[in-house]
């Protein structure tokens, strides 16, 4: 009979005298009863209540933390257990810690990453808030299903196992409560062979530390950050383009009479505002080829299609030059503009349009230029 690796319980804790110690017999239990070789951390943020007192009291390694922090309870933990597999889940009683078992099973079958789902395991009366329960949590695991293409039915459960090296292939940097969020959106990334395990979803006995609101938007705003093709590059492309079709509507001497008035002023103002919004559409998209790049630089992110695109054909020099030489070649048929309207004193509606073109043209030049440079400064690490 193969031996089973040692499995490693995590519980972060802050004040949970409650709950704590019911947490850690339940999960002794769990593991005599399945005869499963495993020990209990409790990373406790310096709890003013006793839980620590309470939880080496009935056997569990206590680790202290006074830096306080979800993420960094968690990855304190991990660097002290001694198993290749590690299951954490919150010590305040909402999970039935009855469940471990399922979570080593699923991992002794070959999973690197195993979420516990609520929903399918079944959720008590009154143990998630309505909000939670049929708003927020669905949208935050619709976001992230769409953003990072998983198929998971609840994203934000706290009950979950993974192998000791998956964890260090993830590099999670998060210290707070975007920890498990992070965590989710880098097995994803990674493609750690993953699965979801039904779990009870208990009540519980003191009122919950987050706001809802609170939580739900630093979620929000991880997943847009992790994510700058849908915080930047989508947004800003869509600008861009629609930034050009009023371009060339403006510049169009018979105008789209159907939709917008074909009278000549009115185009140079179209002109203007294309201008305007395809100016702004690049320089997010700008933005978002940066924050990839530094996301790819810091370990946050791993090269993509588009990332890698950007370095291959747009390094420093390339595109410095082909900024400036587009600034160049718009001031240069400005000047002779001018030269020209000096001379005659008489400006037509399509000499206008032309000083407009010229004008974002000479824009663009510039927002290149200095695009280049920051990027570079974004990648020097590498």
């Amino acid at each position: 009979m193969t031996v089973m690796p040692k499995v490693s319980l995590i519980l972060p804790c802050l004040n949970e005298a409650l709950t704590i110690g019911d947490c850690i017999q339940r999960a002794k239990e769990a593991f005599q009863a399945n005869k499963i070789e495993g020990e209990i951390i409790v990373v406790d943020g310096c709890s003013t209540d006793g839980s620590d007192k309470i939880a080496e009291k009935l056997g569990a390694r206590v680790i202290r933390d006074k830096h306080r922090g979800y993420g960094l309870a968690h990855k304190i933990g991990v660097e002290a257990a001694k198993g290749q597999w590690i299951v954490k889940a919150d010590s305040d009683g909402t999970y039935d810690l009855a469940d471990l078992p399922k979570f080593v099973e699923a991992l002794a079958s070959g999973y690197e990453y195993v979420v516990g789902n609520r929903f399918k395991g079944g959720i008590a009366l009154g143990a998630m808030p309505f909000l939670h329960q049929f708003i927020g949590n669905p949208l935050l695991t619709f976001m992230q299903n769409t953003m990072f293409k998983t198929s998971l039915g609840d994203a934000h459960c706290g009950f979950r196992a993974f192998t000791r090296k998956a964890f260090n292939r993830m590099n999670l940097k998060a210290r707070g409560w975007e920890f498990a969020t992070e965590m989710g959106i880098k097995a994803a990334k990674l493609g750690l062979k993953t699965c979801e395990i039904p779990v009870h979803y208990l009540p519980r006995k003191v009122p919950s530390k987050l706001s809802t609101f609170g939580a739900g938007w630093r979620n929000i705003r991880f997943l847009l950050l992790f994510s700058p093709d849908y915080l930047f590059v989508l947004p800003g492309t869509l600008l861009a383009v629609a930034g050009l079709v009023f371009v060339a509507f403006g510049v169009n001497s018979l105008g789209l009479s159907v939709f917008w008035s074909a009278d000549p002023l009115f185009q140079v103002l179209q002109l203007m505002f294309g201008g305007f919004l395809f100016l702004l559409g690049f320089q997010i998209i700008s933005f978002g080829i940066s924050a990839k790049s530094y996301a790819v630089v810091e370990g946050y992110e791993q090269k993509d299609a588009l990332y890698a695109f950007v370095n291959k054909f747009f390094n420093l020099e390339k595109t410095a030059f082909l900024g400036f030489l587009l600034l160049l070649v718009s001031l240069s048929f400005g000047f002779w503009k001018l030269v020209d309207w000096l001379q005659y004193g008489i400006i037509s509606v399509n000499e206008l349009k032309s000083a407009v073109v010229l004008s974002i043209a000479a824009i663009l030049g510039v927002q290149v230029v200095f695009n280049a440079f920051f990027l570079s400064i974004v990648g020097i690490k590498k």
